[in-house]
């Protein structure tokens, strides 16, 4: 079959009969740690890394099909009508969000849990060890965080210590995914050049 994700649980006694690799438009996703049809109830925040993981990719593979992109954009998260792209030449922040708007959309923007792990490796694909930087900046209040397109910041991700206020530090990264603060939010120099992901609503 053509365009189909094919789910396997770790503790499937018959996974091993199972497809646990992709080819071609079929995608696997081999969910460690508990049973294929995990993948079917609500994320919580206790769920095992693996069955996050497997989500994603069920996810993108099934946006992917329903949910075209521009040009170089692709869909990281199911159902929020975003796509996404990952810019690996390392940029200022201002500039970064600059290439973002003149292409139609911004420096991503996260909301919850899920969008952020996916996200986190989105941007772990070209390179784990990076930081990436994200739409988060306070820039026009020091006390006050908000994203580059307007959105709302119900949620946040900071790491221990975070966010840091001295006057050089108005934009925020997210950890890389091989760090000791993956997926994690942390203030740096807005001038710092570093990689990217641009949002586009659709």
């Amino acid at each position: 079959g053509t365009n189909v994700v094919l789910p396997n649980g770790s503790v499937d006694p018959w996974h091993a009969l199972g497809i646990l690799t992709t080819k071609g438009t079929a995608t696997a996703a081999l969910i460690t740690g508990t049973a294929h049809c995990a993948d079917m109830y609500p994320p919580r925040s206790a769920d095992p890394p693996g069955l996050t993981q497997a989500r994603i990719t069920i996810d993108q593979k099934i946006a992917s099909i329903m949910q075209p992109c521009p040009a170089g954009y692709s869909v990281v998260v199911q159902g929020n009508n975003n796509c996404y792209k990952l810019v690996s030449s390392a940029k200022a922040w201002q500039d970064a969000e600059n290439q973002c708007v003149s292409e139609g959309g911004h420096l991503a923007s996260v909301h919850n849990a899920f969008e952020n792990a996916a996200l986190s490796t989105f941007a772990s694909a070209a390179n784990s060890n990076a930081n990436t930087w994200i739409g988060l900046n306070n820039m026009n209040s020091p006390t006050s965080f908000t994203w580059s397109d307007g959105s709302s910041t119900m949620y946040t991700n900071w790491a221990n210590g975070q966010p840091m206020q001295p006057n050089a530090m108005h934009c925020v990264q997210q950890g890389a995914k091989s760090s000791s603060s993956p997926a994690l939010w942390m203030t740096a120099s807005c001038s710092m050049a570093q990689q990217f992901v641009c949002s586009i609503n659709q």
